[in-house]
């Protein structure tokens, strides 16, 4: 056998060595992306909402405890574990042409912003009265997500007039966390998650001293009222 003979069959056979070598790590890799990602599951039995880092809860916290001063996210205690059943929701996308664009900046995206949360456009709408914009809030909320790949509107939860979702958002790409006023002035926390569609509920185990403002003063805040 000749000299080149010997070295394309060489080269072929470090060119099938370096193709394994490549599904192997690649392989490896996710094997250790599947660990991680199990790893970093989280035990809703003892959540501490306090180590969440979001601009939303923290705005949602300083007005808890504004009313109360010992306000504290470590109290939440879960009540109940229950089914998610989704239903089709009742409101307009952001992509259909009869979407009110004044609830944009009220749409709360999922990290990656294929999806979003949608708990204003049902809830609330605005009067204009001699000239002077009144806000008027229906006795029912729902609350929907919108997945803007699969152009889908989904209820995950609707709230009657003694619980109302007063915030939210995203833990991760899919569980979304909703925090709640109570007619009691007893506030509640819920967890959905969308891929096992569970929802974890948790309650405050204190009254707080006064009644909650805080939709008020969120909507009018975003809407320069």
């Amino acid at each position: 056998m000749s000299y080149a003979k010997y070295k394309i069959i060489f080269l072929f056979a470090f060119l099938l060595l370096f193709i394994n070598c490549k599904n192997d790590n690649s392989k490896t890799a996710e094997e250790s992306t599947e660990k991680t990602e199990k790893s970093a599951e989280v035990d809703y039995k003892s959540f501490d909402f306090s180590t969440e880092k979001n601009q939303n809860l923290e705005n949602w916290k300083k007005y808890y405890q504004s009313m109360q001063e010992d306000f504290d996210l470590k109290k939440f205690e879960l009540v109940a574990t229950s089914d998610l059943e989704i239903m089709k929701g009742s409101i307009s996308a952001k992509y259909e042409k009869d979407f009110d664009s004044i609830y944009t900046d009220f749409l709360i995206y999922n990290p990656s912003e294929n999806k979003y949360l949608d708990f204003d456009s049902y809830y609330w709408q605005i009067s204009e009265k001699e000239d002077k914009k009144e806000i008027l809030y229906n006795a029912d909320q729902e609350i929907n997500v919108i997945d803007l790949k699969d152009s889908t509107v989904n209820r995950i939860a609707f709230r009657g007039p003694s619980f109302t979702v007063e915030n939210a958002f995203w833990k991760n790409e899919n569980t979304v966390i909703l925090l709640e006023g109570t007619y009691e002035s007893s506030p509640n926390i819920n967890v959905i998650d969308l891929e096992e569609n569970k929802i974890y509920s948790y309650s405050y185990p204190d009254t707080i001293n006064k009644r909650s403002h805080y939709t008020e003063k969120r909507i009018q805040e975003k809407l320069k009222l």
